[in-house]
């Protein structure tokens, strides 16, 4: 098991961008952790609208997210456009854990919720905070995509994953406007194909973790390097067709 020191000498190696998204998501997990605790004080059930699990999941999965940004930054040579990207990304991301967060403090829900000029507000600012944080993400899935200067087999893992990670962002707008769509046209299929479409979300979103490992993992198995390429180009296409048959399934009556 790595020793403290040793992480802090890791710690230190990386650049500032990738430094402030690891301070982030460290924020982001003691967020979602710190609410473990209310929930486990206040009680509650877990399903529903309105329960301690949004700012739990979110906050983690953030977390979860945001360092796996870190890591995949390490693809992506570093300049005022990354930076910026960055910056964009972090504020956006955390604006919208915060009105989550706030909102179940508030004791109503976070998505879907037009009971008030101020709750339809809210979510029409998540929705976009969402779209304005997903933008450097594209960037630098296609800079990574493009840069024929990096080693075959870390475009493969990193462009995968970050391919993996772009699709559930789609995903998630489509189930934002399916779900809106829904409620206010009081069409319930269509409310219910947006629900139906978060386990694809979820899936897709937390594929560039997977990509991490199997790129880990491969060496320790497989010797030839144009081999594990192929393995993890064929991992990315596998993982989009998983994800495929779940947003089909999720939104089919």
């Amino acid at each position: 098991m790595p020793q403290p020191s040793m992480l802090f000498r890791l710690f230190a190696t990386l650049d500032r961008d990738r430094r402030l998204l690891l301070r982030v998501a460290v924020v982001y997990a003691l967020a979602g952790l710190l609410h473990v605790l209310v929930w486990a004080i206040d009680g509650g059930a877990w399903a529903g609208d309105v329960s301690w699990r949004k700012p739990i999941v979110f906050g983690l999965s953030g977390a979860i997210t945001t360092a796996s940004l870190a890591w995949a930054l390490g693809a992506v040579k570093p300049s005022r456009v990354r930076s910026r990207g960055v910056r964009i990304y972090v504020v956006a991301m955390t604006i919208e854990i915060a009105l989550i967060t706030i909102q179940r403090w508030r004791g109503v829900a976070s998505h879907f919720n037009s009971t008030t000029a101020l709750d339809g507000a809210i979510f029409q600012l998540m929705g976009l905070l969402i779209v304005v944080a997903s933008v450097p993400i594209v960037r630098w899935t296609i800079a990574v995509l493009r840069d024929r200067t990096l080693d075959p087999e870390r475009r493969a893992m990193v462009g995968g994953g970050l391919v993996l990670l772009v699709s559930g962002l789609v995903i998630g707008m489509a189930l934002t406007q399916l779900g809106s769509i829904g409620r206010i046209a009081e069409i319930p299929r269509l409310a219910a194909a947006g629900k139906g479409l978060v386990p694809a979300h979820a899936l897709a979103l937390h594929g560039i973790q997977g990509m991490a490992v199997l790129g880990w993992i491969l060496p320790q198995f497989v010797a030839s390097a144009q081999r594990r390429v192929s393995l993890l180009r064929t991992a990315t296409l596998v993982g989009l067709a998983l994800v495929t048959i779940a947003a089909t399934v999720g939104v089919l009556p």
